[in-house]
């Protein structure tokens, strides 16, 4: 038998739960979430095809092994709000598993144990390597909007990384768009691959503030935290160097400031909203930078942007999506941002407060 208070028992099964309930395999024992007790410690295991996650916490029990429905499990936690609440789970036969909070009782099914495809962990010192939880996932969520989804490309649907003289770069691309973001970390070997889309969204949703260990074998990328591991699929293919195909040196320079930026392309997006191929048009010419666009034959629209500076005289023109340009200039961590017209007539936004950029490639 287990008991716990409400708030406790949230806490350890709601991430696992919520991993089997998107299994969609033919395998209905993914279906279901793994309890286990040594006797001091209560963990909670919930896997799919994909990602996998393990919540534990010091408890003290007779040892105990229990496989339940994740679904219904967690639809009863989720109906209950009084976090001092105490719930307990027993196991009243092979198929079923009764729950009583308060002063209601559920009975839940069960599988047997045996059956349940336990994740084989790696060894944690496996390629380790460690990062802060706040830094990594503020940086991690400014890149993962520019991700593709179903590429045929496989690593431009996750999000790779490379690690060299103390600094992290993380990139993400889906063939138009390219951004990147470089941050400080503790350490001082050369590490690159990719992270996994997975674990990713794992790790934006739980928003770690501490650190975060990362290992992994040729099957599973983890990441430990806490009380929590999270593992996803690891990705077998290498996030190539882009930067010699893409010319990425500025003819000529702008600065803006970010929010004045974002409201302009902002009504622009809306103005050609309806339009089969939206696009918008940076011009610069004399030193002043126009956005332009039309949404058919009659309606149009023309707005100058006040600069804080520019560099080089020549006349570039350069059409772009204004989705594209509006998810990049949203995630600019900075007060200013500096376009440049480059070489491969693409158009790339630099944070001026941080090392970010991303580059957002033109429309034919």
């Amino acid at each position: 038998m287990i008991n716990l208070t409400l708030n406790n028992a949230k806490e350890l099964f709601t991430r696992p739960c919520e991993i089997a309930r998107t299994n969609k395999s033919s395998n209905e024992s993914l279906s279901y979430i793994l309890i286990n007790s040594d006797g001091y410690n209560l963990s909670a295991i919930g896997t799919n095809t994909i990602n996998t996650c393990k919540k534990s916490i010091q408890h003290i029990s007779e040892p105990f092994v229990l496989c339940v429905d994740a679904d219904h499990l967690l639809t009863v936690l989720e109906n209950f709000n009084k976090a001092e609440l105490n719930i307990s789970m027993e196991q009243l036969s092979e198929s079923k598993v009764k729950i009583k909070i308060g002063k209601s009782t559920a009975q839940i099914a069960c599988i047997d144990e045996a059956i349940y495809p336990t994740p084989i962990i790696p060894d944690e010192s496996l390629n380790a390597f460690s990062f802060s939880g706040e830094k990594f996932i503020k940086e991690l969520a400014s890149v993962m909007y520019a991700k593709a989804s179903n590429n045929t490309a496989i690593y431009l649907n996750h999000v790779g990384f490379s690690v060299s003289q103390g600094a992290c770069s993380l990139k993400a691309a889906n063939g138009h768009r390219l951004v990147t973001s470089e941050f400080e970390v503790p350490i001082q070997t050369n590490i690159k691959g990719i992270f996994p889309t997975g674990l990713c969204n794992q790790l934006i949703k739980l928003s770690p503030k501490g650190i975060i260990k990362f290992f992994y074998n040729q099957s599973q990328f983890y990441c430990k935290f806490d009380n929590t591991l999270l593992g996803s699929n690891f990705v077998s293919a290498e996030f190539p160097d882009v930067s010699n195909a893409i010319a990425t040196e500025a003819t000529c320079s702008v600065t803006v400031e970010t929010r004045s930026l974002y409201e302009s392309v902002s009504r622009f997006k809306a103005f050609v909203k309806s339009s089969k191929i939206p696009k918008l048009t940076l011009a610069f010419a004399n030193g002043v930078l126009t956005l332009k666009t039309r949404s058919s034959d009659t309606n149009e629209l023309d707005e100058e942007l006040e600069l804080n500076g520019w560099q080089g005289e020549a006349t570039q023109e350069v059409n772009v999506s204004p989705s594209y340009l509006l998810d990049a200039i949203n995630n600019i961590n900075s007060e200013k941002t500096s376009i440049d017209f480059t070489k491969s007539n693409c158009i790339k936004l630099n944070a001026i407060d941080s090392n970010q950029d991303a580059i957002v490639m033109a429309m034919r």
